[in-house]
């Protein structure tokens, strides 16, 4: 076993800005950087910024299923000592039970953490904000769970899905970002019990001040409209970048442009999920032409699997529709995410126009199967029966009639292919297409499983169509390469491979890589670790 020795040394005498890795840097998701400024402020603390604060991909799936099985209860306790959530004194909501009180209890509860704890107990740290790169839950799911008073910064196209998010999933201590309702012993009580963080709006491209630091957000191209990478530069003039998830695309063209602009970046934290992966990764404009001939080459109705939030895969489709003469059938819950964006459409081009003459939503049956306003959640039930409501609405008993009629597309998800498979609403000569990611998950498994069982029985072949929202490794060697003369120190993150990063740059000599990274551990700009010698 390595052996690691500790400095003895206060950090607080240390005049070096800190980055802090808290999760995230050898494995998919749960991406949290801590970014800490040498400089005291006028309180006596150091300012620090966030990057950051996801959800667990792995973690969470291994222990607790989709992210939401464990009780309110159970508290902070496991989720810290599974690793799910960072040890941060100090940090957290005060109202969520069961979570360490003084430093004591934290090195009980963490066992060899003791520097790490030590650090975080005795440098007195001001958190300014948690800045948000995109609505991916990996990237923003437990901002929930710290301090309220610690704000939330992130352009209006994040923030405004993450709240669709919210009204979707409803009341679940998991799932709060942008508030949180306060729970005494475990019950809400009323609404003066909700919690709103404080929120922050950032133009993309146009760089703010977060107390010393200087804040800019560039749009970058991945699956999550909105995406953003951040640049932040210190009160030192140190400068560190994060790329947030990316890939290649028009976005992604500018953002290198605006890179080679720049002088010098000290630390540069980039995306490197495709690392050391051997599988094919297409381009959404590959995608889309994939689809569209699909839909042309094929004249029956096609059923098509998609994430409610993939709005430009949502596009790409619809644009394929209406040019093989087809209309576009959305379940609730796509229509009702358009309709929550549907103001913001000016700020992404990729976002679908919910009320073309060609796009209706369809109801699925549930409770009474009358299809009326009380058998829906209240945010879809606003959304489907107001009014004022402009959607073009079916009932999903009424699906059945396009059988006879002309082929149309049909969006769905596992819980509609059931409904479509009981209701024996499978038109020959129509067929699938899982235009959705690979599981990561035991459930997301089984799930695919119960898809392919129902297209089996229909006689319907399973077929994928899906572009990552990542680079491939072969466009990570090129981004690389193009800005590699203005960086100090790269760091891959988001990653299961950080190790094989350096092969990707080479030979060259005058590149440093930082590939291995102690979690929670405080490094200095030229990447040397500061607890460890």
């Amino acid at each position: 076993m390595e052996r690691r020795s500790y400095h003895k040394e206060s950090l607080i005498d240390n005049e070096e800005d800190i980055f802090i890795v808290h999760s995230g840097n050898d494995r998919i998701g749960g991406i949290a950087i801590q970014v800490i400024s040498s400089k005291l402020n006028h309180k006596g603390y150091h300012p620090s910024l966030f990057l950051d604060f996801g959800a667990l991909m792995d973690i969470s799936g291994r222990h607790f299923g989709r992210y939401d099985n464990l009780s309110y209860h159970n508290g902070l306790r496991p989720l810290i000592q599974l690793g799910i959530l960072p040890p941060i004194p100090n940090f957290y909501r005060i109202d969520i039970p069961n979570q360490p009180q003084t430093i004591d209890e934290w090195k009980k509860v963490l066992k060899n953490k003791d520097a790490v704890l030590n650090f975080q107990n005795k440098m007195p740290i001001e958190q300014l904000a948690v800045l948000a790169s995109h609505f991916h839950w990996d990237h923003v799911g437990n901002i929930g769970f710290i301090n309220e008073k610690i704000p939330l910064v992130s352009n209006a196209l994040t923030y405004r899905v993450i709240q669709t998010m919210e009204k979707h999933w409803g009341a679940n201590w998991r799932r709060e970002v942008t508030f949180y309702r306060y729970r005494n012993g475990g019950k809400m009580k009323g609404s003066s019990a909700v919690c709103y963080r404080q929120y922050r709006n950032i133009i993309n491209g146009v760089e703010i001040e977060i107390g010393p630091f200087k804040v800019n957000f560039l749009n970058v191209s991945h699956s999550a409209v909105g995406s953003s990478a951040i640049d932040v530069i210190l009160p030192s003039g140190k400068r560190i970048h994060y790329t947030g998830d990316i890939r290649r695309g028009e976005l992604t063209n500018s953002y290198l442009e605006w890179l080679k602009k720049q002088d010098w970046f000290d630390v540069f934290l980039i995306d490197g999920t495709n690392i050391g992966k051997d599988k094919v990764v297409i381009t959404e404009e590959e995608v889309a032409k994939e689809i569209f001939k699909q839909l042309k080459n094929n004249k029956g109705t096609c059923f098509i699997m998609i994430s409610p939030r993939h709005f430009e895969r949502m596009s790409n489709i619809i644009d394929a529709a209406k040019k093989t003469g087809r209309k576009i059938y959305l379940p609730l819950v796509c229509g009702f995410y358009l309709d929550q964006i549907h103001d913001l459409r000016s700020l992404d081009e990729r976002i679908p126009n919910l009320y073309d003459d060609d796009i209706f939503v369809y109801l699925h049956s549930a409770n009474s199967g009358k299809y009326q306003a009380t058998d829906y959640p209240k945010e879809l039930r606003e959304f489907a029966f107001s009014p004022n409501s402009k959607i073009k609405r079916i009932n999903f008993d009424d699906l059945k009639v396009l059988e006879n009629e002309d082929a149309v597309v049909i969006l769905t998800s596992l819980s509609q292919m059931i409904n479509f498979f009981s209701y024996n609403f499978f038109p020959r000569g129509g067929f699938y297409i899982h235009s959705a990611s690979d599981a990561y998950d035991e459930k997301g498994l089984i799930d695919l499983r119960q898809i392919k069982r129902i297209l089996s029985q229909v006689g319907y072949r399973y077929q994928q169509i899906h572009a990552s929202g990542h680079f491939s490794e072969s466009d990570l060697a090129y981004f690389i390469n193009e800005i590699k003369g203005k960086v100090g120190l790269f760091i891959p993150i988001h990653t299961e491979n950080p190790v094989r990063f350096s092969k990707l740059i080479g030979d060259d000599k005058k590149v440093k890589v930082l590939s291995r990274i102690y979690r929670g551990y405080p490094y200095s700009f030229d990447g040397k670790n500061l607890l460890i010698d």
